[in-house]
């Protein structure tokens, strides 16, 4: 990854080649902005239930990350 550039990728991604060497911090202590996350479909009636179970799975996994973390889901 020598020379890539830089960029803004979450610590879930990062810890492991961080610590192995790979990557570099360029600005510790600095966190980003919380982003949010929206699901649109055009209405919640008669929602295929494919669909309702993987915004529910989304949901809890993006709580579980925000409890890690430090950051609470709003």
């Amino acid at each position: 990854m020598a020379g890539i550039g830089a960029g803004l990728l979450g610590r879930n991604y990062t810890t492991a080649a961080v610590q192995r060497g790979e990557l570099v911090e360029l600005l510790p202590g600095w966190c980003a902005e919380p982003l949010k996350t929206y699901a649109l479909m055009p209405n919640r009636t008669l929602l295929p239930t494919k669909t309702r179970l993987l915004l529910q799975g989304l949901e809890q996994k993006l709580q579980e990350q925000g409890e890690r973390s430090g950051m609470s889901a709003a």
